[in-house]
């Protein structure tokens, strides 16, 4: 079952309606740049635990890759409020 592509209208649409929600998020960039901080923090100290963490039996790579992605996402939405704030 194949969708069909989208028309210039829907796809104009579609991201009108996207940058309406994220303009919404202005006001709260500055906790989302604490939350990206939060998350980098979270990952340095599982990487300064690995030794401990791994003689635990501890999943301690699947726990940093985690907060790396939450860095990663929380930076790109912070990056796209400045951008957006401009």
């Amino acid at each position: 079952m194949s969708k069909k592509p989208l028309t210039d209208e829907e796809l104009a649409t579609i991201i009108e309606t996207q940058l309406a929600l994220l303009l919404q998020l202005v006001p709260y960039k500055e906790r989302i740049k604490k939350v990206m901080e939060e998350a980098k923090e979270k990952e340095n100290y599982i990487l300064s635990g690995a030794v401990i963490w791994n003689a635990l039996g501890e999943d301690w790579e699947s726990k940093v890759e985690k907060a790396r992605r939450a860095y990663k996402r929380a930076k790109a939405l912070y990056e796209l409020l400045c951008t957006l704030e401009d």
